[in-house]
């Protein structure tokens, strides 16, 4: 088996390089810890609103197109509210807050039986989700050094998106 190699080595020498690296920094080994919580935990309400949307709404293929539409919607605010409100970048306030947002909503959206409200819910998630993402992810980089800052944003795709299939 042929094996490439980078400038650095290997794959996973270059993970193992950022792991030691994030070991000696409580706060950001933290920062990229967390973004595993709503891959695991809140991120697959899209793989199930097909259900939502018939079983539990009865909206049918153009309900599901709405809700489908609500999130983007609000996904596409959020960016715009976090671009306007912190053009510096994010606050690990502001990202623990639409963390706890979006969790609070995706709850109340699993609960929902009504589709304005479930609408409203989807349009706050997707809002809370950029924020929360956008805000991390500019938090990272603007704390993590060049040499190793392709290994540790490595590790955060890992956790952040390699974990919504698990979830």
């Amino acid at each position: 088996v042929h094996s490439r190699r980078g400038p650095h080595g290997s794959l996973r020498e270059s993970l193992a390089e950022g792991m030691q690296w994030l070991s000696g920094r409580r706060e950001l080994l933290a920062l990229v810890l967390l973004t595993g919580a709503p891959a695991l935990l809140t991120l697959n309400y899209a793989v199930l609103l097909p259900v939502f949307a018939r079983d539990q709404l009865g909206v049918g293929a153009a309900g599901l197109g709405v809700l489908a539409a609500g999130a983007g919607v609000g996904a596409f605010s959020g960016a715009i509210c976090v671009a306007i409100w912190r053009p510096g970048g994010g606050s690990g306030r502001l990202m623990l807050g639409a963390l706890t947002l979006m969790t609070v909503v995706v709850l109340i959206f699993s609960m929902s039986t009504v589709f304005a409200l479930s609408l409203v819910t989807l349009v706050i998630v997707g809002a809370s989700q950029v924020a929360y993402y956008t805000t991390a992810n500019t938090l990272l980089q603007t704390q993590v050094p060049g040499p190793v800052i392709g290994r540790v944003l490595s590790l955060y795709a890992v956790v952040s998106q390699g974990l919504i299939p698990v979830g």
